[in-house]
């Protein structure tokens, strides 16, 4: 009953307003128009041109599936898978941490990612990253049921979950590397054979090459496709690998870390003191100490507003840490490798804030550990004056940090729940300037050609150096040129070798949600485009004529 309240509450959160949200970020509107091409049935050629070097199929696809059973290609069919699977992966956390660890614990985490805003918005995106984290944490979850219950079935199971996870983002392979680490330990036991440990090793291993074997044979159709296109699978390869930025370790993960920050909002501050509470009392711990329960409570919510949500759960998951390397267990050595792996691996890629979501889960399912582990050994005895004096001294010294560290913060950057018009009402206000039959261009703003394309309009996504292609000499047609055609100089250029060609016939402007501002701006730039109106994200309309040859 409790973790479906907790569900509800996550629920309404990650739903509300959702009508309201638009597909602003570029990797949304690619995937919104993927979604349309499988809800027309144009699939390949219909597909975003750039389609695989986003991602493999699995969001889009279901995404276009829903359209079409839902008989709508409506832009919130992608925001409303996101926002379930953000729903669901609140109540996979809380099963994952009843089953290895304990009901209080469980519920704590369960309660930090409901209330987390970094989870609620991605949650309320059409981006891949929720669904894909959920994947990820089900098949960890089923490696170590595999495990603690040396069961084939739970292998095939991890597999399907590893091929899902696969499907829907490049790096899903790493739930693989993460179970194999979590074998090591087994292997450097130093139990003898006889004892059972080179044979405990190799049925582990068995399971997991099962396991591999069924996620590779669920990639291998998107891997063929991939292959199949202009430079094959490699040129893929080249284009994740050049995001890569290993002497940037330390400026990436700072950057992660103001991103944190930015995205903290008042739900994330307050989820420490409810999820303390809700811990408190599950465990029991009021009924005989209610002086110290009542303490804690406010300890945690001035330190949870003050320093913040990801802060305080990242200290929370520290402590989880250091009991799941005391209870050296199969789980706990998953969980382990899980936290470990993508602390090293998120910082030596761009640091796009989406990239920290499976961290952020991992560590809301560390921290719930943290945070029980912290009261048990807190409630332990029952303890003299001169220990309760230091309690409450401790107790006294975090309020004033919190409260000074809640006055030098201030107010939380990020809006959840903002209302904007984004690029959906740009579309609306583009199209009362533009004849019914006008075909229309549109450099570097997907969203933009998903929501042109639903209300009836010739669309397509171009580049300025694909323009000759597609166009013959003495065509006329309207072209939208946003912020990445003016940063790249790539349509200026166009213009100079042409000149004449392009007359500029109206502006519309766009307010644009928080992860896409984040993905164009460091935290300081984009508090400042908050406070005060900007005109980054104009959209400047053309009349193009091709030029003679």
């Amino acid at each position: 009953a409790l973790v479906g309240a907790v569900a509800v509450v996550g629920a309404l959160i990650r739903f509300w307003m959702l009508d309201q949200a638009s597909l602003d970020h570029l990797d949304e509107g690619a995937y919104a128009i993927s979604s349309l091409a499988v809800a027309n049935g144009e699939v390949p050629s219909g597909l975003y041109p750039f389609q695989y070097f986003l991602s493999p199929p699995m969001f889009f696809s279901a995404s276009g599936l829903l359209m079409r059973l839902l008989g709508t290609t409506s832009g919130l069919v992608p925001l409303t898978l996101s926002a379930t699977f953000g729903v669901a992966t609140i109540v996979l956390i809380y099963a994952i941490a009843r089953h290895w660890f304990d009901r209080a614990a469980a519920i704590g985490a369960a309660i930090l990612l409901a209330l987390s805003n970094f989870h609620i918005l991605y949650s309320r995106s059409g981006l891949t990253d929720v669904m894909f984290t959920f994947f990820l944490l089900a098949a960890i979850w089923l490696f170590g049921l595999a495990e603690s219950r040396n069961s084939p079935r739970f292998s095939i199971l991890a597999g399907v979950a590893a091929g899902f996870a696969w499907n829907t983002k490049y790096h899903g392979w790493l739930v693989l590397v993460i179970a194999a680490a979590a074998l090591l330990p087994l292997l450097l036991s130093g139990e003898r054979p006889l004892a059972g440990g080179r044979k405990k090793f190799v049925s582990a291993a068995t399971r997991l090459c099962v396991a591999a074997g069924i996620a590779v044979l669920m990639y291998i159709p998107w891997l063929t496709y991939v292959s199949a296109q202009e430079g094959g699978y490699a040129r893929l390869v080249g284009e994740h690998a050049s995001f890569l930025r290993p002497l940037e370790f330390f400026r990436s993960a700072i950057a992660q870390a103001q991103f944190q920050g930015y995205f903290d909002g008042w739900l994330s501050r307050a989820a420490l003191s409810v999820a303390m509470a809700a811990v408190l009392f599950l465990g029991g711990y009021w009924r005989h100490h209610r002086f110290k329960t009542g303490l804690w409570i406010i300890v945690s919510a001035v330190v949870g507003l003050g320093f913040g949500g990801p802060a305080a759960v990242t200290v929370l998951a520290l402590i989880g840490c250091r009991k799941m390397l005391k209870q050296n267990s199969p789980e706990g050595w998953l969980l382990l490798a899980y936290f470990l792996t993508f602390s090293i691996l998120t910082p030596l890629y761009h640091p796009y804030s989406r990239l920290l979501l499976p961290w952020a889960c991992g560590s809301f399912l560390l921290a719930g550990a943290g945070l029980k582990a912290m009261l048990d050994r807190c409630f332990a005895d029952a303890r003299g004056f001169d220990n309760w004096r230091r309690e409450i001294g401790v107790a006294t010294l975090l309020v004033v940090a919190g409260a000074a560290a809640f006055w030098l913060r201030g107010q939380p950057a990020s809006g959840s729940f903002r209302a904007h018009e984004g690029l959906r009402e740009a579309a609306v206000k583009i199209a009362e300037t533009l004849p019914r039959s006008a075909q229309v261009a549109v450099l570097g703003e997907p969203g933009l050609v998903f929501y042109l394309k639903r209300l009836g309009y010739a669309a397509r996504f171009e580049m300025p150096g694909r323009l000759d292609k597609h166009f013959e000499p003495g065509d006329q047609f309207h072209l939208v040129a946003g912020i990445y055609s003016r940063r790249a100089n790539a349509w200026s250029r166009w213009m100079e070798r042409h000149p004449g060609a392009a007359r500029e016939v109206g502006t519309v402007s766009a307010d644009v949600n928080d992860i896409r501002l984040l993905d164009d701006f460091r935290p300081r730039q984009a508090r400042e485009y908050r406070r005060g109106p900007r005109d980054d994200y104009r959209l400047q309309v053309y009349l193009v004529r091709m030029p003679e040859p």
